[in-house]
């Protein structure tokens, strides 16, 4: 049997252009084509993502890179990476850090 593909918990505005492209890469099933399964959440308002990913019910949220520096400079462990080229924030076998990540 092969096991599932691993889940990354992602949440969102409910408007705007990130939740549109996860609606085409669900839809097209591109995460399931990269060996992953999105599980995307929808929030009416960014305090209300960051809030989820800070308790530990998300993985990853688009925010700001000073949202960011400010949990970093408080002791907070998160990652900024370009919206555009997660890949960057990788651990070179094409998986997310162990640890909660902040999408910029």
């Amino acid at each position: 049997m092969l096991a599932a593909n691993p889940k990354v918990r992602v949440g969102v505005l409910k408007f705007g252009t990130v939740n549109w492209e996860l609606n085409t890469i669900k839809h097209h099933k591109l995460d399931e084509a990269q060996g992953i399964e999105l599980d995307v959440s929808f929030f009416a308002g960014e305090d209300a993502t960051n809030v989820a990913l800070l308790a530990g019910e998300l993985d990853v949220i688009v925010s700001d890179w000073l949202w960011v520096s400010r949990e970093r400079a408080q002791g907070g462990d998160l990652d900024a990476c370009p919206l555009l080229d997660v890949r960057r924030c990788d651990d070179g076998e094409g998986r997310l850090p162990n640890h909660n990540a902040a999408r910029s």
